[in-house]
């Protein structure tokens, strides 16, 4: 079993045998976990989630502190929204993350059109380039394209290394282009600095510094 600590989470990587389980209800037990085990898979392995007693009323405090960033999350592997789902609780500025499946699903979302009538405008999108229907890349020219949606900063968060894509996005105006880590720790890393740069440095548009 493999233990994983990042800030007020631990993380197990699970394995179904009985001297491990074990291992991970005393772990449980110590952390003082006020809420269920949460089991997140991604590529091959599962990792349970313990959450401290000591980060609950955590989501109370950041709704004090104004309107939270909305954030549009553009992925279709449900490992990876779980993660980032997870990521972006531990950030420093209070946020609110919506999730499109597929490249049909985000451009609905973006332009309010059934289901999505009444959504709030994203301050941020992340954006897959490898989703169903309409690629990432479609969904991207279509932002660019729009004067209605142009000003939403882009973050390519894709697991494409290739020069050819990253190329293409930075054309089609992309704000941002990031590579998913395939390592666990790594990838919650990369949410923290996007947090760090898009959530807590910048300015983005409506948002008041």
């Amino acid at each position: 079993m493999i233990k994983h600590r990042i800030g007020p989470m631990t993380v197990f990587n699970v394995r179904p045998f009985p001297d491990e389980i074990q291992a991970v209800q005393d772990a449980r037990a110590e952390a003082k976990v006020v809420d269920s085990d949460q089991v997140v898979c991604r590529e091959r392995d599962c990792y349970l989630r313990l959450v401290p007693a000591r980060r609950q009323g955590s989501d109370m405090m950041g709704q004090e502190m104004g309107d939270p960033i909305e954030i549009l999350l553009v992925e279709d592997n449900a490992g990876d929204v779980r993660l980032t789902q997870e990521a972006l609780e531990e950030a420093k500025v209070p946020n609110r993350l919506h999730v499109a499946q597929d490249g049909i699903a985000a451009l609905q979302f973006l332009k309010k059109q059934k289901p999505f009538a009444g959504v709030p405008e994203p301050d941020l999108v992340l954006l897959d380039l490898n989703i169903p229907k309409r690629s990432g890349f479609e969904v991207l020219d279509q932002i660019k394209s729009d004067p209605h949606l142009r000003h939403i900063p882009v973050i390519i968060l894709t697991s494409s290394n290739a020069e050819s894509d990253v190329l293409r996005s930075y054309q089609s105006y992309a704000n941002s282009y990031v590579t998913k880590p395939a390592d666990l720790d790594q990838y919650f890393k990369v949410v923290e600095l996007i947090d760090e740069f898009w959530l807590s440095t910048v300015r983005l548009p409506g948002k008041h510094g």
